[in-house]
């Protein structure tokens, strides 16, 4: 990986190892003296390096982007309302629920999810409101972020899952909320994010009864 100068976006780089039929992230080490990243497979199959986005990036982009537009807000109402939904994102980005950039922990990782729902509420009432002074369009665009974000969350897990040979029936049903969470955040509903939350969680106990 010669051609990649910058530290950081070095250290992004994953080795993706295809695994009955999805992308696993395989990533052991880097060393960025010699342009090395290593990785360790179960089984000699393709793969390809990629510079990922993690949920937990986009999650802290759209954060900062929030933090940005409250500071050039005059309206008291909308402040307020924006403050709550800035608020809201904060809390599910704290360290205690992740295990990385891509992963929640099992045990609390559903809180990520009941937080970015309240954030979506709150962002899409000031959207909806007729003399709010912020760009209803642009609250949206920020909301749909966040919702993709943890629709990632949710397909990394049933990934991951399927790569560990998890119980089969929990896989399903993580693909059902799945599909039901891209119906329900198509029609900009926040409920998609309740049903992302579920594939998630269905994807996890997958992986604990394999």
């Amino acid at each position: 990986m010669s051609s990649v100068t910058d530290q950081t976006t070095f250290a992004n780089l994953k080795v993706l190892h295809g695994e009955n039929g999805v992308l696993v992230d395989r990533t052991s080490s880097h060393d960025f003296s010699t342009k090395m990243v290593c990785a360790t497979v179960p089984s000699l199959s393709p793969f390809v390096i990629a510079r990922l986005t993690s949920p937990r990036d986009d999650k802290q982009s759209v954060f900062s982007e929030l933090t940005s537009l409250r500071a050039a807000m005059t309206d008291k109402d909308d402040a307020h309302k924006l403050d709550d939904a800035i608020k809201s994102l904060s809390d599910s980005l704290a360290p205690a629920l992740w295990i990385d950039a891509l992963h929640l922990q099992a045990k609390t990782g559903d809180q990520d999810f009941d937080e970015e729902k309240q954030t979506v509420i709150k962002l899409i009432d000031l959207a909806i409101h007729k003399h709010s002074s912020v760009s209803g369009d642009e609250l949206l665009a920020l909301s749909d972020r966040i919702a993709s974000a943890d629709r990632q969350l949710a397909q990394i897990a049933i990934n991951d899952a399927i790569a560990a040979h998890g119980d089969t029936n929990e896989i399903d049903q993580a693909n059902k909320q799945l599909a039901k969470g891209d119906q329900d955040t198509a029609s900009s509903k926040p409920q998609g994010i309740d049903d992302y939350r579920e594939a998630w969680k269905h994807a996890t106990e997958s992986a604990r009864k394999e």
